[in-house]
Formats: C-alpha cells, sequence, structure tokens
C-alpha cells in the first residue's frame, strides 16, 4: 500500500503504480509553485480565465443596473 503525504493529510492510494505516484509528485509540484506566483506573474499566466472571470463579473453588475434603472424610471 502506498500513501501520499501533502500539506494537511495523508492519502492511502489502491492500485498506486510508478506513473500515477509521479503525477501526484508533479501535480504536488505545481500546487507550490502557483503558490509562490505574485499577482503579476498569475495575470500573465492566466490572461484568459482572467478576462472570462472580468467579462462574466460585468454581466453581472450590468444585470444589477439594469433591474435598477427599469424601476427607477418607473417600469416594473
Amino acid at each position: 500500500m502506498a500513501t501520499v503525504t501533502t500539506n494537511h493529510q495523508t492519502f492511502d492510494i489502491t492500485e498506486a503504480t510508478p506513473e500515477r505516484l509521479e503525477l501526484v509528485r508533479k501535480a504536488q509540484e505545481a500546487d507550490i509553485a502557483e503558490h509562490g506566483l505574485t499577482i503579476k506573474q498569475a495575470l500573465q499566466r492566466y490572461k484568459k480565465a482572467v478576462a472570462w472571470a472580468f467579462a462574466l463579473s460585468l454581466c453581472l453588475v450590468m444585470d444589477g443596473y439594469d433591474v435598477g434603472s427599469c424601476s427607477f424610471c418607473g417600469y416594473e
């Protein structure tokens, strides 16, 4: 039985193969690397995700303004 230790917990891996253990190790390394990014580096690396989140947030805010402006003008 193989175990994988993270920062907080230890997990038992059934059917552990060298490939799966290597995959887990790489995922842990990537997690540590991403937590070390500055805000500027994160924005540069994840441009599409930032743009999508901005567009979605803008749509939600504008939808709220639309409802508020309609009731302000007397439309219900």
